[in-house]
């Protein structure tokens, strides 16, 4: 550990101006004096990161001094910095990707900016620069012309530790709270959004855009959009939630509770206490199943999946498995409420199978789930005599006008559906599509086997949990 200079600060080893952040100010000598990190104190500081000169940065701290500036140097925010004086006439910061930018969870607030020209972001650059570390509150931008809207802008970096508050966003293009637009695939972790709105069309998103997002929450935020609209990206999406929020899409092709992205993984992720409302194509409480998706431990409750549309493929985890070889395993959805009063294909777990997929240990309980035709309590309809399908049960109201079934609304004969149950009571349905290991069982008949015997006899713990003779099955894998 470096010796601190007590005359720097005050003799007594402590630095008067400074109040902590994510460091002590120890740390933040040995980050300036040793590691070469520039103090930034106010908003003006920030800005003078992009004039590449000799600028008094750290000002009134014990940091004071002069530094070289520039957009690939590495910089720790040493007090709250408010943007009011600044943000009317701000300009994107075009970070390199050498840039490093420390807010030792300190504020970023009060940047108010309508724009019809220049990007509204703090830094915007297709270049693998980092920032973290950050608390933005009172952000709030309207993009009126054609651009993207966020905190960040276009950018291929990580961006970890962030909590973005209170605050609105809107663009007649793509539009997300922290990341605009990625060129490339960013990687984001540790986000925090709450209490936010986001308003856009082409790609509306809780956290960003073509990023991969985890461990990461959007809570109490509206989000609405006319084009591709999720919760939380368009990426792949790891231990992330969705909750006490709503999306609103009046036309959008895709529109899912955490990721419009086909073909990436997106695991352990929950939609609690929300409301999706679409009018759209493809509309779900986690992600499409397309172009080799995989779709494992995920959870849908208390939630509600509204679609005014008449050409859709409606599920509580996915719309469509298309393309490639998807998986969906070990998801649940609980106490929803999927209403498409005008759609064909919509089902509890998924809407249609349209090509090789794969659905496994999951379960659908409680609730209710309404289309016109092709609905089910888990699959809506099944098209491939190559799709699997087994191991899972529905006890949703299932109601339709054409091809209603308790677990399944229509399948082409030879299908792989084994050991597929629902409850016969619960559903209000008598019959279902899928072939003969598709079985309706009395809610008795369900709960009793307190093990993996009987009726659940190639069924395995973990992931299930059989509870006693008055419980549904459990999966012990969801969050």
């Amino acid at each position: 550990m470096m010796i601190i200079d007590s005359y720097r600060f005050g003799g007594g080893g402590s630095c008067p101006s400074y109040t902590p952040g994510l460091y002590t100010a120890e740390e933040i000598d040995t980050l300036v004096n040793v590691d070469g990190y520039i103090p930034v104190a106010s908003a003006a500081e920030f800005d003078a990161i992009r004039s590449g000169a000799a600028e008094t940065m750290g000002a009134g701290t014990c940091w004071e001094d002069t530094y070289t500036t520039g957009l690939g140097e590495k910089y720790v925010q040493i007090l709250d910095c408010d943007f009011t004086t600044v943000s009317s006439t701000w300009l994107a910061l075009t970070a390199l990707s050498s840039l490093i930018y420390d807010g030792n969870n300190l504020s970023i607030s009060n940047f108010t900016r309508t724009s019809a020209g220049p990007e509204v972001h703090l830094f915007s650059a297709n270049s693998l620069y980092t920032f973290k570390n950050s608390r933005i509150y009172n952000y709030n931008v309207n993009k009126l012309t054609s651009g993207n809207c966020g905190v960040l802008g276009e950018g291929r970096g990580t961006y970890t530790n962030i909590n973005i508050y209170d605050s609105s966003f809107r663009s007649n293009v793509s539009c997300c709270t922290l990341l605009g637009l990625g060129s490339g695939v960013a990687v984001c972790s540790d986000i925090l959004i709450s209490n936010c709105t986001v308003n856009g069309t082409l790609g509306v998103y809780g956290v960003g855009r073509s990023c991969n997002v985890s461990d990461s929450t959007v809570d109490n935020c509206n989000i609405t959009g006319t084009g591709d609209t999720a919760g939380i990206c368009n990426g792949a999406a790891v231990r992330c939630a969705f909750t006490n929020s709503t999306i609103n899409s009046s036309s959008g092709n895709v529109v899912c509770g955490i990721t419009t992205k086909q073909g990436v993984v997106t695991e352990d992720c929950i939609v609690l206490n929300s409301e999706i409302n679409a009018a759209g194509f493809i509309t779900c409480g986690i992600a499409q199943a397309r172009g080799g998706s995989t779709i494992k431990r995920n959870k849908i409750e208390n939630t509600d999946i509204n679609v005014t549309g008449t050409r859709n493929r409606v599920g509580g985890i996915s719309g469509l498995y298309f393309s490639g070889t998807n998986i969906v395993e070990k998801c649940e959805v609980i106490n929803c409420n999927i209403d498409a009063p005008n759609s064909d294909d919509v089902g509890g777990i998924i809407g249609y199978d349209q090509q090789l997929g794969q659905l496994r240990n999951c379960r659908v309980v409680g609730g209710t789930i309404n289309g016109s035709s092709r609905v089910g309590g888990l699959i809506g309809r099944i098209s491939l005599s190559t799709t699997v399908c087994e191991k899972s049960y529905s006890t949703a109201a299932v109601t339709g006008s054409t091809s209603v079934g308790g677990a399944v609304g229509q399948s082409v004969v030879n299908a792989n559906t084994l050991d597929l149950y629902w409850d016969t009571v619960a559903s209000g349905n008598a019959t279902s599509a899928g072939g003969a290991e598709v079985e309706g069982k009395t809610t008795s008949e369900l709960q009793t086997p307190t093990t993996n015997s009987g009726i659940y006899s190639a069924w395995t713990i973990p992931p299930w949990d059989f509870g006693t003779a008055s419980e549904y099955p459990t999966l012990t894998t969801t969050p």
